[in-house]
């Protein structure tokens, strides 16, 4: 199992966060965009390399998670309304979670019916913190934009 830790950067005038991996100080990402209706959020590592990209639109609730050279890696789709609930297609394969109104989680079960990721919000009024276990062979660059996403429609 792999696990990260996604923080909102709070004072910042653009989306911003920072990946790392659970329980190391090590910037592994860092995540940037636009504060817009439909954002363009760039995930890079240390150096400034692009790693993915995540695109979203708050109107229809769909995201896509491209890798850098642009290839789609998967699309989430979130429901109208109080349910908590995203659903995820990589390639053929398709993911769902459930979540609560007031739950600050998510279990995201695969195709096989088994947990693939628990993506848990530790944060606090003024910061958003996500912990992110991975338990199935997933894009390791998808995980940490998973949260983000979530933040972007559930704020």
């Amino acid at each position: 199992m792999e696990a990260f830790e996604v923080v909102e950067k709070f004072v910042s005038p653009a989306d911003a966060y920072e990946v790392r991996a659970a329980g190391d100080e090590a910037l592994l990402y860092a995540v940037k965009g636009r504060i817009t209706v439909r954002p363009t959020l760039t995930m890079t590592r240390p150096d400034g390399a692009d790693v993915a990209t995540l695109k979203g639109d708050a109107l229809s609730l769909k995201f896509s998670l491209a890798t850098a050279d642009g290839k789609q890696t998967a699309t989430m789709t979130f429901p109208f309304g109080f349910k908590k609930a995203f659903t995820m297609k990589i390639g053929a394969d398709e993911y769902k979670a459930k979540g609560e109104l007031f739950e600050r989680s998510f279990d995201c079960v695969g195709p096989d019916g088994k947990l693939a990721m628990h993506i848990e919000r530790r944060g606090h009024l003024t910061s958003s913190r996500f912990h992110v276990e991975v338990h199935a062979p997933l894009p390791r660059e998808l995980s940490p934009l998973v949260a983000v996403a979530i933040h972007q429609c559930y704020g």
